[in-house]
């Protein structure tokens, strides 16, 4: 819209600009006209010291000698007096002609009493022998024409270039309409896209847009891919934080339906531990959903101590159970890393080795180490259904269970692996010597 104004007043201006340059062309090109009718009447005419200036009566420009043709010939004396007219000038009503000095030339505007308008032309001329006694007389050629004509082909001038300008103005207005539309399509695409990530008919923007819009595309795409990056993670976040939560509520729950009654020190203590457990586990798992799988802190941790305490809390919530751990843990053996993770690790191998064993789960954890580093391994060993070879990378994925009649989510293994993956370890599921599964953590020591 912007653009059709600007374009118009633009042409409107060239159409005045145009028009008043012919004005002044058309005007320079009637006072030669006139000029050269001056010296046609100049090189006819006589001059005769007892009879004074003549001129024939028929002349070679036919319009002089006919009445109303709308070019006139006067010729005035130094007095202002008129010596001679053209048969055409006979009835023009002339008067006041003012005389000029010899050599010059007088251009002007004439109004006349009947009300017709003329452009009129005068030069001064001096007559007779220089070098005689007699004076010299001065006379003016004076030619007067209509106006009329050539105000008729200025308006007609004028008219056919408003024309030839109105038709490539709206020619340009078609072309820039065009253009716009073209241009302006990869954005109205762009939209249409927009639109369908609203209604959720779409998850990224996907087509061929031009270059120009392309940085503008992939910056929104990543901008999408980070958002559900983030809504995923709060949804997983959600998840681990119950699935966390769920060993400590069970062994409160134990502690609740204890027979040694609600007084002893130790169920105390042990109620204290787990609610303490239970608020590092709501802070840990909502800095992690703040900086995803990032480790949250790296310590030097003795990883004896974290074993036992996750082994007595998993023996009260499967005390009907008749278990047997074996665990093969040195007291100096150390973790790198967070310990809210390091609990996470445990508690959930370990709980689903005491759900799915029939007596017996097997704990160890050793250092190895090579030429370029040097790893902490946990291995988990029960002797239940253990893990089918075509289903290892299967339990994995979140939500995803073998035993659906079991009590869970499937929620476990896929923060156990993520959080191994934060660590850049890994996680190795084989077949137990007892008939079960094997799970073995391998986590890098830095």
């Amino acid at each position: 819209m912007v653009s059709a104004v600007v374009l118009s007043l633009f042409f409107t201006v060239l159409a005045v600009i145009v028009s008043q340059t012919f004005d002044l062309y058309l005007q320079d090109s009637a006072r030669e006209r006139l000029k050269l009718q001056i010296f046609n009447l100049i090189s006819v005419a006589e001059y005769h010291q007892e009879k004074d200036l003549s001129l024939p009566i028929y002349l070679r420009e036919k319009r002089f000698n006919q009445a109303h043709s709308g070019l006139y010939g006067v010729v005035v004396d130094q007095s202002g007096s008129i010596i001679w007219r053209s048969f055409s000038a006979r009835t023009l009503p002339i008067k006041n002609l003012k005389v000029i000095p010899r050599g010059e030339w007088s251009y002007e505007r004439l109004g006349l009493v009947s009300g017709e308008s003329m452009i009129l032309l005068k030069y001064g001329v001096g007559w007779g022998e220089p070098n005689s006694k007699v004076k010299v007389s001065d006379y003016n050629f004076v030619v007067l024409e209509k106006l009329r004509p050539l105000r008729e082909e200025i308006q007609g001038y004028r008219l056919a270039i408003f024309m030839v300008l109105l038709v490539l103005l709206s020619v340009l207005l078609v072309l820039e309409a065009f253009i716009l539309r073209w241009g302006l399509d990869p954005l109205r695409k762009l939209t249409k896209d927009l639109r369908k990530l609203e209604s959720g008919d779409s998850s990224q923007l996907a087509g061929d847009y031009p270059q120009e819009l392309r940085h503008l595309v992939d910056n929104l795409n990543l901008l999408l891919a980070n958002e559900r990056e983030q809504r995923q993670r709060y949804r997983n976040t959600m998840a681990d934080l119950a699935h966390s939560l769920k060993t400590p509520l069970a062994v409160l729950k134990g502690l609740e339906n204890s027979p040694s009654g609600k007084n002893n020190k130790d169920i105390y203590q042990s109620i204290d531990e787990q609610v303490a457990r239970m608020d590092n586990i709501v802070q840990h798992q909502l800095q992690r959903a703040v900086l995803g799988s990032q480790t949250l802190q790296t310590n030097w941790i003795k990883l004896e101590p974290y074993v036992q305490s996750t082994m007595q809390a998993l023996k009260k919530v499967y005390a009907e159970k008749p278990i047997q751990v074996h665990q093969h843990v040195s007291k100096d053996l150390n973790y790198c890393g967070d310990e809210n993770d390091l609990m996470d690790i445990l508690g959930n191998l370990l709980d689903n080795a005491f759900k799915q064993c029939q007596r017996q789960v097997d704990f160890s954890a050793w250092e190895k180490s090579n030429k370029r580093a040097r790893y902490l391994v946990i291995q988990v060993e029960d002797d239940g259904p253990g893990v089918p070879e075509e289903s290892r990378k299967e339990i994995l994925k979140r939500g995803v269970r073998l035993d659906s009649r079991a009590a869970g989510h499937g929620v476990g293994l896929a923060t156990v692996i993520t959080i191994i993956e934060g660590y850049r370890g890994k996680l190795e599921i084989d077949e137990s010597y007892l008939g079960g599964a094997l799970f073995r953590v391998v986590l890098p020591l830095t």
